[in-house]
């Protein structure tokens, strides 16, 4: 898989810095990872960028009980690539599937699921 841009929805400061390194370190150095940390964000990025983007990684909760339930539901009816639902919450990462979502795995596990996926 030929990565060059990613959509990352994630609220947490810290993985906002873990997560695009991860994904930089299986798709190369190259790859530009935007990240969106509020649902606004998240939007506004996704409708900026959809006709560039290679796939989605996204969380299940924002925070203060903002989920991405019904994003991922509106943009997986227009949106053909990869829409990878990340959280700790098994619960969470089902329904997202349910949605819309074509993928989905534990943030500790993104690495190996995405080295998983380039093969």
């Amino acid at each position: 898989m030929n990565v060059k841009k990613v959509l990352l929805v994630e609220d947490y400061p810290t993985l906002q810095i873990i997560l695009p390194d991860c994904v930089k370190v299986v798709f190369g150095r190259d790859v530009v990872v935007l990240v969106a940390g509020t649902l606004r964000d998240a939007e506004a990025t996704f409708y900026r960028h959809a006709n560039e983007l290679d796939f989605i990684l996204m969380d299940t909760s924002l925070g203060k009980g903002v989920t991405t339930f019904d994003f991922v539901s509106r943009i997986s009816k227009i949106f053909k690539q990869p829409i990878v639902a990340i959280s700790t919450d098994e619960l969470h990462r089902k329904k997202m599937v349910e949605l819309g979502c074509t993928h989905e795995c534990q943030k500790s596990e993104l690495r190996e699921f995405l080295e998983g996926w380039k093969k």
